[in-house]
């Protein structure tokens, strides 16, 4: 499991593995301890408000790893950019 780096539009930016992936409903959420934020931690992450969203060291086939950019692959999976 990878850590994934969520960079809102208002500039804060969260980072844990992905719990959820729903692109169809528009969300992912992270694991995430609050505790580690000054600023309170949404319950869910809605693509529409993220400047960026990305996993490191993702594996793509069995012998090759990239950065995954997590709002490219919400929208091959269905999110519709609302």
């Amino acid at each position: 499991m990878h850590d994934t780096r969520v960079e809102m539009v208002d500039g804060r930016v969260f980072i844990g593995p992905i719990y959820l992936f729903r692109p169809e409903l528009g969300f992912m959420t992270l694991i995430i301890d609050p505790s580690h934020y000054d600023y309170e931690v949404p319950e869910k992450f809605f693509f529409r408000d993220m400047r960026s969203a990305t996993t490191e060291n993702q594996r793509i086939t069995i012998s090759r790893t990239s950065t995954e950019d997590e709002l490219q692959r919400a929208r091959k999976q269905g999110w519709d950019g609302t």
